[in-house]
Order: C-alpha cells, then sequence, then structure tokens
C-alpha cells in the first residue's frame, strides 16, 4: 500500500521556450537533451538540414523521450519537455508559432531580440550551419538572428547557450 504524505502543484513557467535544432553527433544528443531538460526549455524539435550528418530516426525519437525523462528526475524538473517527432527545415518553416530567432554568429544579442516574448523559438543548425538555400527562406520568414557568444559553437553547446540565455531573460523579466 501506498501513502500520499505531502502534495504540491507548480504552475507551467511562462514564456516558454522551443529549441528546434539539428541533431548532434553520437554522445552529444544526450548530454543536449539532459542540459536542456534541466533548464527547463518546454519543446524539442528535432530538424533535418540541408548539412544534417546525422538523421533522426524512431529509435532515436524513443532516447530522446527517455533522456528527457532521466533528467526530469534528476533536476526534480516537473515539466517534462515535449519532443517533438523530427521535421524537415522547410516543413518546420510553415507550420512554427512564436518569435523565431536564429542562432548565428552574426546576430544581435537574445536579450535585445526578444523584448517581453511570451513565447520564443531559437533554430540550431547543423555543425556546417545553415545552407544558402535555408538561410534565403530564414530571412524569407522575417526571423532575428541572434548572437550567443564570441565564438562558433557545436549543435549542442549553442542549444544550451540559447536555453542558459532564455532562463536569464526569463528571470529579469519576473523580477521587474
Amino acid at each position: 500500500s501506498v501513502q500520499l504524505s505531502a502534495f504540491s502543484s507548480s504552475a507551467k513557467p511562462k514564456p516558454q521556450l522551443t529549441i528546434a535544432t539539428a541533431v548532434p553527433k553520437g554522445d552529444r544528443q544526450k548530454v543536449m537533451l539532459d542540459m536542456l531538460t534541466q533548464l527547463g526549455v518546454a519543446r524539442i524539435v528535432p530538424l533535418t538540414c540541408e548539412f544534417s550528418v546525422t538523421r533522426f530516426n524512431g529509435k532515436t525519437h524513443e532516447k530522446w523521450r527517455r533522456y528527457a525523462v532521466e533528467a526530469c528526475k534528476q533536476s526534480r524538473n516537473p515539466w517534462l519537455p515535449e519532443v517533438s517527432a523530427p521535421q524537415s527545415f522547410s516543413d518546420f518553416l510553415n507550420v512554427h508559432e512564436g518569435e523565431l530567432l536564429v542562432a548565428d554568429a552574426g546576430g544581435a544579442s537574445m536579450t535585445k531580440s526578444l523584448y517581453a516574448c511570451s513565447e520564443a523559438i531559437v533554430l540550431i543548425g547543423p555543425e556546417g550551419g545553415f545552407s544558402p538555400t535555408e538561410h534565403s527562406k530564414l530571412l524569407q520568414n522575417k526571423v532575428k538572428y541572434i548572437e550567443l557568444g564570441p565564438y562558433i559553437l557545436r549543435t549542442e553547446a549553442a542549444a544550451v547557450a540559447a536555453a542558459s540565455q532564455w532562463v536569464q531573460y526569463t528571470k529579469t523579466l519576473s523580477s521587474s
């Protein structure tokens, strides 16, 4: 028999962040999912880009969900991020909702790009970057390019840097 001694509830954090990312290589996937979950990302969307090296399949999808569950347990995060089915870069651009930010070495700071967004999506490209065709599509969608630091980051590092900056941004919103 089980006896419940205490119960608590917590509201889902607002604003929410979606990370739409190319799939990193090998073990870097687990590291990325673990850290994104610990940082409270609401949704993770695996993207297939022209320069993607690693492909996402049903087995990978199940692993990503398992990694997110493990990270929630470890970090005591009550909110499991949604791990979406993989999408092509073009399909994602056609159906996204929210402020679209793209990690790029030439962009503005993330906090200057947000100005009180209720929800944001950060796109992270593969290690080779987005292709010229993909950049053209991004410009057509009027995205905002953001810089995550002074150096070019690997896919998983860029995703974690974006989530970390988002956490700092939302802290400043809640304290003002």
